[in-house]
């Protein structure tokens, strides 16, 4: 029973909980991911988002890793779910893009982390980073983390006055 709960269970961070849910259980993983699932407290389930077009035949697939991890990381926690990665972040073809990937992902994690603290002390770096992120996000296709980055991108922008960045 265990190993059922901890290969199926989805956690819900924001609840401190985690839940066995029918359908979305069953969605595989990719680092890549094209779809998204959260919590809607109105509704009292979990539900699933697609994050991009999913062309028809396409499987629908989740992140089980944080998504901004680089592979060490994420190697991890598929060996703990029991199964090898086979997705297209995790079998590009050289070493030299796997690492950039990983750079990326860093670089990612670092702009998110530090964008209260220059919200409140530098605008013009933190309207940079903002833009930066979303290149990122396009690079390497991680677009479930796009709304949030363009929110903290406008309130960056509208918090230092810069009304072009705001409406970009």
């Amino acid at each position: 029973m265990a190993g059922i709960a901890k290969t199926n269970c989805i956690p819900m961070p924001e609840r401190r909980q985690a839940g066995l849910c029918e359908v979305i259980c069953r969605m595989n993983h990719s680092c890549k991911a094209n779809a998204q699932y959260f919590w809607d407290d109105q509704k009292g389930l979990e539900v699933c988002y697609a994050i991009m077009d999913i062309p028809k035949g396409e499987e629908i697939t989740v992140c089980y890793s944080e998504i901004t991890s680089g592979r060490p990381l994420r190697h991890d926690v598929h060996i703990q779910h029991g199964f090898n990665c086979q997705c297209k972040a995790c079998t590009t073809s050289s070493p030299e893009q796997l690492a950039q990937s990983d750079k990326n992902r860093e670089e990612l994690c670092e702009i998110i982390d530090e964008t209260p603290t220059l919200l409140q002390t530098n605008g013009t770096i933190a309207i940079k980073r903002a833009k930066r992120s979303l290149e990122l996000i396009k690079i390497e296709e991680l677009f479930g983390l796009a709304p949030a980055q363009y929110y903290d991108g406008f309130q960056v922008a509208v918090a230092w006055g810069d009304q072009a960045s705001a409406k970009a």
